[in-house]
């Protein structure tokens, strides 16, 4: 089963591209705002069990997208899927209070869900 995850920009996909939208957000109190956060959380609104940290915001998704893949092996091998996507034309909104927020839509290859 090859089950590949993408990070084209949205606007490139094919309408029918399934996907989710990833918040990445940096590690640091906020009274250390001038230091480099050293490290990075990525998450995805709806499943709680897909998220990476990393050095950088890219590692951070991309640990997420290995664990986006292996937790749709997971639930395909039980009989389910992943949750609805999300829609690739509407963002989460901005975090009000995060400093250095960022979010990436994460293409899901369409498959046996």
């Amino acid at each position: 089963m090859n089950h590949s995850v993408s990070t084209d920009l949205p606007e490139s996909l094919p309408p029918s591209t399934v996907g989710y939208w990833v918040v990445c957000v940096p590690l640091r109190p906020r009274s250390w705002l001038h230091l480099d956060p050293g490290l990075y959380a990525a998450s995805i609104d709806g499943i709680p069990d897909a998220r990476g940290l990393g050095i950088s915001p890219d590692r951070a998704i991309e640990k997420l997208q290995r664990r986006l893949t292996q937790i749709r092996s997971e639930r395909i091998a039980q009989g389910a899927g992943l949750p609805p996507a999300h829609s690739r034309l509407t963002p989460p909104k901005r975090l009000q209070n995060q400093i250095g927020w960022m979010s990436v839509f994460v293409a899901v290859e369409a498959g046996n869900d």
